[in-house]
């Protein structure tokens, strides 16, 4: 971490704590990831972790003497401190709710356990294509699974964050007296419509989106990069670790490093200095997990390890993706030999009427990046956030389901507010009464919203029982009469394993090892970590 302060040690005390946690976040992950090169990531890390933030704590006075400050402050935002309070019973509710997304149970919670128990595994997409996916929030949650100390998982990371992130942007709805908080408070809501869902799971798409959205944001809240270089530096490289598909944001970093320093070969450096340090430990997660450089694009063909999943594997695992994205009521032979017109006729009418308008106005961003170019020419790193938004969106056409980048595509969206800027200096007045009936409109669409979650809960006569601890997913059963299929394995010593494997379509998250099918691999040793390699 000193490496990375280094880099603006001039000013280190502008950054507030929302972009403190979210550096911090990042720096986490970093080490996690290459922590796991080595080690399982389970209790003893987190311990680790939790005697290093106290060690932090207790020699860095500035540190202390700060919180109190924060602490002292909030006495006078009672508004704000009010509606925080709000919100976090918001998540603390959701928090407690069984894990929504059905990735969860189907290879979420399997790759969280494989890391939990484990250092990376040689070959283990071989087992199930789907953990070859080494998204940085599966160290995240492995590390902070709290299974050790509780003796159930509870995904704590996603709930954090998006706690933070719409704490956050209620900030700037509360203090800025401009679009930019119209633009908060409508970013807000329809983020959380999209995503309050998955607090409870350790989700692969949250994360990265929350990091866009607070990326995009922060260059138009902070007007540009300026004084916070740290933030566009850290954040766009960790955000790679944790979707592939977020490759674009790479860009934010790329100027942030220019800006450093331009001469071409110091530029060169920081570069690469960075991108190791961030980028290289998942890259080589990637290759023992896979025998991929970056998975599942087998164009970046470069080793030849035993353990490397068949190049017809990757492709298939590939073309799932974009085929169930759009159109999963078909094979995705039939979807990948479709025409973009084809297809697209078919996906459009399933979307939600407010996301077809979202995806038009998004469509315009060009034009719109550069009518507020021509008005904001010396705000070259805004434009740059516009045009990597944009990139984000097109490259989410490949698998154009609305989860996967909501973040750029709301941003995009919205971006017509921002334009309307000037004219909030006639409407100060109003203002005072649009913001308090916006609140209260969108805080009583959320709890409308969670009242119809609590209904469909599976546990609703039961909620009660979770509020101290949540429910463990692994107790979860998606069919009671569901009987998982069973493999004992010997080694070339004799020594036994016992695998899982699913039953039709449903997934045997509650046991470990688990697999879909149990003839596709095996053992490379003696022993799990020694890894699989195809049969």
């Amino acid at each position: 971490m000193a490496v990375i302060t280094k880099v603006d040690t001039q000013n280190f005390k502008n950054y507030d704590y929302f972009e403190s946690f979210f550096i911090g976040l990042a720096s986490i992950g970093t080490f996690l990831n290459f922590w796991s090169l080595f080690f399982p990531t389970n209790g003893t890390v987190l311990i680790i972790l939790f005697v290093c933030s106290l060690a932090i704590l207790y020699f860095f006075e500035n540190i202390r003497t700060s919180i109190k400050e924060v602490l002292w402050k909030l006495k006078e935002q009672k508004v704000f401190v009010l509606l925080t309070v709000l919100l976090i019973s918001y998540f603390l509710f959701y928090s407690i709710l069984k894990p929504a997304h059905f990735d969860t149970y189907l290879y979420h919670m399997s790759s969280i356990q494989w890391n939990e128990q484990y250092k990376v595994v040689p070959g283990l997409a071989n087992m199930q294509e789907r953990l070859g996916f080494n998204s940085s929030i599966f160290v995240l949650s492995a590390a902070f699974l709290y299974n050790s100390i509780l003796g159930q998982y509870i995904f704590i990371i996603n709930a954090l964050s998006i706690a933070v992130f719409s704490i956050w942007l209620l900030k700037i709805v509360i203090t800025k007296k401009n679009a930019l908080a119209i633009f908060a408070l409508i970013f807000f809501y329809f983020f959380l419509v999209e995503y309050v869902q998955f607090t409870s799971s350790p989700n692969s798409d949250l994360l990265p989106n929350i990091f866009i959205g607070f990326l995009l944001i922060s260059l138009f809240l902070n007007g540009g990069i300026k004084n916070k270089i740290l933030i566009y530096i850290v954040l766009p490289l960790f955000c790679i670790t944790l979707k592939i598909s977020s490759a674009p944001v790479v860009f934010i970093s790329i100027y942030a490093l220019y800006q450093l320093d331009k001469s071409i070969l110091n530029f060169l450096k920081k570069i690469t200095l960075y991108g190791s340090i961030f980028v290289l430990p998942w890259l080589i997660r990637n290759v023992i997990l896979t025998g991929y450089l970056i998975y599942p694009l087998n164009e970046l063909d470069l080793f030849s390890f035993d353990w490397k999943i068949p190049e017809e594997k990757v492709e298939m695992v590939k073309n799932l993706i974009y085929a169930w994205a759009r159109d999963y009521s078909k094979d995705y032979f039939t979807v990948m030999n479709m025409s973009f017109s084809e297809w697209f006729g078919i996906w459009w009418p399933r979307q939600l009427g407010i996301n077809q308008v979202f995806f038009v106005i998004a469509t315009f961003a060009p034009l719109l990046a550069s009518i507020y170019y021509f008005f904001n020419r010396k705000n070259f790193a805004q434009l740059i956030g516009l045009l990597i938004a944009f990139a984000c969106f097109l490259f989410w056409l490949k698998a154009p389901d609305f989860r996967f980048s909501y973040a750029p595509i709301l941003f995009l969206a919205l971006f017509p507010i921002l334009l309307l800027d000037p004219l909030f200096k006639y409407l100060s007045k109003a203002y005072k009464i649009i913001l308090p009936l916006g609140i209260a409109i969108v805080f009583g669409l959320l709890v409308n919203d969670a009242n119809v979650h609590y209904k469909d809960a599976f546990f609703q006569s039961e909620i009660s029982e979770r509020y101290i601890k949540p429910l463990d997913p692994s107790n979860y059963k998606i069919n009671k009469r569901v009987k998982y299929k069973k493999k004992v394995y010997l080694s070339s010593s004799q020594k036994e394993f016992t695998f899982y494997g699913f039953f039709k379509d449903s997934p045997c998250f509650d046991q470990f090892p688990c697999a879909p099918r149990l003839d596709d691999f095996k053992m490379r040793g003696e022993d799990l970590d020694d890894g699989f390699m195809p049969e």
